[in-house]
């Protein structure tokens, strides 16, 4: 079987720079490289890191599409005038806008000589563009399934051939119920669950272990102080602002905040927010560590170094891995009842807070609850770990390969 990936376009196959949809494509590659039941091909914006790690690979072929530096440099001033004229606290949406008008051209062409037996479509709406053109929605019916991780609130011209896909492959029941709705009701067999995984050997292991002192030692963490950690994108509706916040209010003794993440992975665009941000972390008395981006192939040590994982999404959050990293380590979790979270945690495992106006409040009480209980935190860990069971790499993968033989 003949499977191809179309990915962002933005954010390259291998996951060298981050971005939780590139790191499951890199998963099902990686679980592909040792059971070989398909030939997969990867269309993946270019990156000499990527290409790099991409070479080590035997049954997958990559199909890089560089960017022209003319393309790069109107990309470049769009950010600019959008950031600093239109004062958008969504800029980093701009970035990459001609970028990824030029890969799904590309993209496009490439489909039309190719004759793949599956196309998968992974999660952003404007990458049905590459089926618009050169005949390849007929070319492809049949054939395509959408791999949504988000909820769509834009299609871009896209909803009819959203609603023309053999399947959308969703993270969870929160996002099928939500496509559904957005598409004007889809019948039973048309959306199928896919639950995201962790690397279970990486995270929670002896090697993370050993990472973790090391960090802690960096982060100028002492033995005695519990660590809360956040770890993700550092934007607003991941609530590190309230965190942060919640966490100087229940200012509890023999303990630190890291915060480990960038506004938008390892792009370097920076944001408003993170400067706010830093002004918490300043008048924190050094409690609070904002560490900047980490690379993806650090975090399950970074993990390691924490007591508790704080995730406190303000938003319908699908099923972020942030959520499914810490079970597999067997880290106790603060988190919010936000879109497809609870269908990962469990009130067992989890402190799972409302998200309402009282949230700083609550997360604050959290806070001191479980850093006050030792008993609570070693309880709530060993159910991370019976939550996370069934997350593993070889569950996705056979999983992924059910669903496109069905």
């Amino acid at each position: 079987m003949n499977i191809a990936f179309v990915t962002s376009g933005y954010l390259p196959v291998p996951a060298v720079i981050g971005g939780a949809v590139e790191s499951l494509v890199d998963y099902l590659i990686k679980m592909n490289e040792k059971y070989h039941k398909a030939n997969f091909t990867v269309y993946s914006m270019y990156d000499e890191r990527a290409e790099r790690e991409a070479s080590k690979q035997h049954n997958c072929r990559y199909k890089f599409i560089k960017t022209p530096d003319f393309i790069k440099a109107g990309d470049k001033a769009i950010y600019q005038i959008v950031k600093t004229f239109f004062k958008s606290k969504n800029a980093k949406q701009y970035r990459y806008i001609l970028q990824r008008l030029w890969f799904f051209k590309k993209v496009s062409a490439d489909l039309a000589v190719s004759n793949y037996d599956k196309l998968i479509l992974e999660n952003h709406p404007t990458i049905f563009m590459v089926l618009k053109k050169h005949g390849n929605a007929q070319r492809y019916l049949g054939k395509c399934y959408y791999h949504l991780h988000n909820e769509i609130t834009n299609d871009f011209g896209c909803k009819e051939l959203m609603g023309q896909v053999h399947k959308i492959i969703t993270v969870s029941n929160f996002i099928s119920q939500s496509i559904s709705t957005y598409l004007g009701g889809l019948p039973r067999k048309k959306t199928v669950v896919l639950r995201n995984c962790v690397d279970e050997k990486r995270f929670g292991s002896a090697a993370a272990q050993k990472d973790g002192k090391i960090w802690r030692e960096k982060f100028g963490i002492k033995s005695n102080e519990i660590v809360f950690l956040f770890c993700g994108r550092v934007t607003p509706e991941k609530g590190a602002k309230e965190l942060m916040t919640a966490f100087c209010k229940a200012d509890v003794p023999n303990t630190k905040l890291i915060v480990a993440g960038g506004y938008f992975y390892g792009s370097g665009v920076k944001s408003a927010y993170e400067q706010k941000l830093c002004y918490i972390a300043e008048s924190s008395g050094n409690k609070i560590v904002l560490t900047g981006f980490i690379p993806y192939n650090d975090v399950p040590g970074v993990y390691a170094a924490a007591d508790v994982v704080c995730i406190p999404s303000v938003w319908d959050d699908p099923a972020p891995l942030a959520v499914i990293e810490p079970l597999a380590c067997g880290l106790p979790l603060i988190t919010t009842l936000s879109g497809g979270i609870p269908e990962y945690a469990n009130d067992k495992c989890a402190l799972l807070l409302p998200r309402d106006g009282k949230i700083v409040d609550n997360l604050a009480k959290g806070i001191q609850y479980l850093a006050e209980n030792p008993e609570a935190r070693e309880r709530m860990g060993k159910e991370s770990l019976r939550a996370a069971e069934k997350l593993t790499l070889d569950n996705y993968y056979r999983n992924f390969m059910n669903i496109l033989s069905e």
